[in-house]
């Protein structure tokens, strides 16, 4: 071969070890940071109105709270919340059948996600994922 070519090659292979270099450094440094703890962690649901709080503060709000967060009036929500209890339908565990009932309500009114739901009721995705299809399951023994 040419020393040229030879030459052009090698060229042509630090220049790719460079963009290379370029791609990964970013990465190993941001890796190392966070391992080293100099990123700091947030606590993402950090809002004083949790789902319980937030939930009662709607209910005994403006009237229009109620209607427009879970598209029915308080007392119509109150009436089918203590239904569900009486019924048994929905049980009173950590979280309580009118937070229950609110996820329910807020997500399919509004097409929330489980993104939407945590920023309204500051609870994971876990805890939404139970409680809706702990109501969706009713609807469907229901609607039999």
């Amino acid at each position: 071969m040419n020393p040229q070519r030879l030459e052009r090659i090698r060229k042509r292979r630090e220049e790719d070890d460079e963009e290379f270099m370029f791609l990964i450094l970013p990465i190993l440094c941001l890796h190392r940071m966070g391992s080293r703890g100099q990123m700091e962690k947030r606590q993402r649901h950090s809002s004083v109105l949790y789902g319980k709080k937030r939930v009662e503060e709607i209910l005994e709000g403006h009237v229009k709270n109620c209607r427009v967060a879970y598209r029915m009036e308080a007392h119509i929500f109150r009436s089918l919340a203590s239904y569900l209890r009486r019924e048994r339908l929905v049980k009173d565990k950590r979280i309580k059948v009118e937070e229950k009932l609110a996820f329910f309500l807020y997500m399919s009114s509004h097409n929330a996600s489980f993104e939407d739901l945590q920023l309204e009721f500051q609870h994971s995705n876990r805890t939404f994922h139970k409680c809706i299809r702990e109501l969706f399951d009713i609807i469907l023994v229901l609607c039999r």
